[in-house]
């Protein structure tokens, strides 16, 4: 049976009871002159008898009703209400954050000029694609434009991590080798995405151009590099 509603009727017991005893001190002369003694004692082992229901059963539920309460925190707290995994992040949102850090922390200024000198070239990447496919009217290659988006997410996720590092910092994270050390790994990562993305943009340009002037077409190295791009994002995800 369901302990809260053992609970409650443990509660409702103590209440009717004390009730009861209430009501039985305040009429008992009354009673004895209308009904006589014996059925008035009889009356009060009311109280006595509810009381003793309500007592046994708040105590057998109360330690399971806590127990069931810190079971349920436990798991709402296991749950991070933001999950960066499937959180979609605005580059210009991520861009705004880094320079208020740069304002307000000037000895980050070198870390942060770096941060946004890498969301910058991925914009310059996403918007060359962009161009290359709408000036040769390749909307076939539309699937590259979405894997380079998923490649600005896992650059904006990775700068989070950036954003993170620096509000946590000391007051001078420059003297701090483990601060410098995680951002430097962060940009690391980022520009072998940045690499691998450039690498693709190329390869899109001289497929799309083989194609229109009737030359061999060969996939190989453009699915090569598509490939590398998604693997580079996942495994590092993982």
């Amino acid at each position: 049976m369901n302990k809260k509603f053992l609970l409650r009727l443990g509660a409702s017991c103590l209440i009717l009871a004390l009730a009861s005893y209430g009501l039985l001190v305040l009429f008992r002369d009354t009673l004895i002159i209308n009904f006589g003694v014996i059925i008035t004692n009889r009356l009060s082992g009311i109280y006595y008898i509810l009381g003793g229901i309500g007592l046994i059963l708040t105590i057998f539920s109360v330690p399971a009703v806590i127990r069931e309460n810190k079971k349920l925190k436990t798991a709402n707290q296991a749950d991070p209400v933001l999950s960066y995994k499937n959180q979609v992040f605005s580059p210009d949102m991520i861009k705004d954050q880094l320079m208020k850090i740069k304002v307000q922390r000037p000895r980050l200024s070198k870390e942060i000029d770096n941060c946004l000198l890498q969301l910058n070239k991925m914009d310059q990447r996403q918007e060359r694609l962009k161009e290359i496919i709408k000036l040769n009217s390749a909307d076939y290659m539309d699937d590259s434009i979405g894997l380079l988006d998923e490649a600005e997410q896992f650059i904006c996720k990775n700068m989070i991590r950036v954003i993170n590092l620096s509000l946590a910092s000391e007051d001078e994270p420059l003297d701090d080798p483990t601060y410098k050390k995680q951002v430097q790994s962060v940009l690391e990562a980022n520009d072998k995405v940045l690499e691998t993305c450039k690498n693709l943009l190329i390869d899109v340009a001289n497929y799309i151009s083989d194609k229109s002037q009737g030359q061999p077409i060969n996939l190989t190295r453009l699915e090569s590099w598509r490939q590398t791009v998604h693997d580079s994002i996942t495994f590092t995800e993982k």
